[in-house]
C-alpha cells in the first residue's frame, strides 16, 4: 500500500465517522408498532430490491415518491434528511430499512413487529460492497478492493458502539438465533434472483396479502425487476441522500453521481478476489462455524430452506 492509498484510506475513515450520531440513535431506537416492517440486510444484499418489493405491495404499484429511502426510511440515518422514523408513513403497514445487527435495534415491543433478513453470499456481497463505495465514499479506484477488504470489509468485527457497524459476519449471527421466529422472514439473495415471483409471493403471504390476487402479484413482479427499476434508477439511487450530506460528510457534492443501488448482481466465481477468499472463509470459520458448526454458506443455505 502506498502512500496515496494510506491518504485515501485516511479520508474515508473521515468521512464514515462524520455520521450524526443523534440521528443514528433515535433511527435504531425507534419504538416498534404492531404491523412494523423491519428489513435488515448487511449491505449489499438486496436490500433496495426488498425496499421496493414491500413498498408496492403496500401501495398496490405506486411509483409516485422521489427516492425509495424516502418512503422506506433507513432507520441509521433518515433524520440526516429531516426525516422522524416515529411518524407515520405513506401508507401502511410501516416499512424500515436498517444494516444494524439485532442488538442495535429497540425490540422492547419486537413481537408486534414483522422482519425480513436477507444474506447474500459474503465473496459476492464484499465485491458489490466495494463497487459500491468506489467513486462515492471514496475517490475512483484510490483504494483497491484487496486494501478495503482487508481495512474494511474484514476487519469489522463486533460493534463497540452504536455508532459502528457489525461485520458480515457478525450480523448474521445476531439474527441467525431468531430463523425460525413466527414473525421473521429469512430469505436468501440467490433465491431472489432464481425465483423473483416465488419470492414475492412468500413476502406477500408474510405481510398479510392475498397471494391468490394475481393482479396484485403480477403488479409487484413487474415494478420490482431489473429492467423496470433501472428504468426509474433515479428514485434509488441516494440523491436525496447525497445532495444534503455529501458536503458535510467531507465528500465532493457530486460524489457517488454514477452510482447506482440497481444492479443485476448474482453468483459469480470472483476471480479478482485471489487468495482473498481464503480470508473470507477463515473469517466464516471463526465467527459462523463456531457458533453453528455450518463450515460455509452453501451449508447455512441448507440448514435454512
Amino acid at each position: 500500500m502506498d502512500a496515496d492509498e494510506e491518504r485515501a484510506l485516511e479520508e474515508l475513515d473521515v468521512v464514515l465517522h462524520s455520521f450524526y450520531t443523534e440521528s443514528r440513535k433515535k433511527g435504531l431506537g425507534v419504538q416498534p408498532r404492531k404491523g412494523d416492517v423491519f428489513i435488515c440486510t448487511s449491505p449489499k444484499a438486496g436490500t433496495t430490491w426488498m425496499q421496493q418489493i414491500c413498498h408496492q405491495l403496500r401501495t398496490k404499484g405506486d411509483m409516485s415518491f422521489e427516492e425509495i429511502s424516502n418512503v422506506v426510511p433507513w432507520l441509521e440515518t433518515c433524520g440526516d434528511l429531516g426525516i422522524d422514523a416515529d411518524a407515520e408513513q405513506v401508507a401502511s403497514p410501516r416499512l424500515f430499512k436498517t444494516h444494524a445487527w439485532r442488538p442495535h435495534l429497540n425490540t422492547s415491543n419486537s413481537r408486534e413487529a414483522k422482519y425480513i433478513v436477507i444474506t447474500r453470499n459474503p465473496e459476492d456481497s464484499a465485491v458489490s460492497f466495494y463497487n459500491f463505495l468506489n467513486g462515492w465514499f471514496f475517490r475512483k479506484d484510490s483504494i483497491s478492493m484487496e486494501t478495503f477488504l482487508m481495512k474494511m470489509f474484514l476487519k469489522r468485527g463486533k460493534p463497540e458502539t452504536i455508532m459502528n457497524n457489525p461485520s458480515y459476519w457478525e450480523f448474521l449471527m445476531s439474527w441467525w438465533p431468531h430463523r425460525n421466529d413466527e414473525n421473521l422472514l429469512w430469505l436468501w439473495y440467490e433465491d431472489m434472483k432464481a425465483d423473483h415471483r416465488g419470492v414475492v409471493k412468500r413476502v406477500a403471504e408474510f405481510l398479510g396479502y392475498d397471494t391468490a390476487d394475481d393482479e396484485l402479484i403480477d403488479l409487484v413482479v413487474k415494478n420490482s425487476t431489473f429492467a423496470f427499476m433501472k428504468e426509474h434508477e433515479g428514485k434509488f439511487d441516494e440523491h436525496t441522500w447525497k445532495e444534503a450530506n455529501n458536503s458535510r460528510c467531507h465528500m465532493p457534492e457530486d460524489a457517488g453521481s454514477g452510482t447506482s443501488k440497481v444492479m443485476n448482481g448474482g453468483r459469480k466465481p470472483r476471480p479478482e478476489l485471489g487468495e482473498l477468499k481464503d480470508l473470507l472463509q477463515k473469517k466464516w470459520e471463526e465467527v459462523v462455524t463456531s457458533q453453528t458448526g455450518l463450515k460455509n454458506y452453501e451449508e447455512l443455505r441448507a440448514a435454512c430452506p
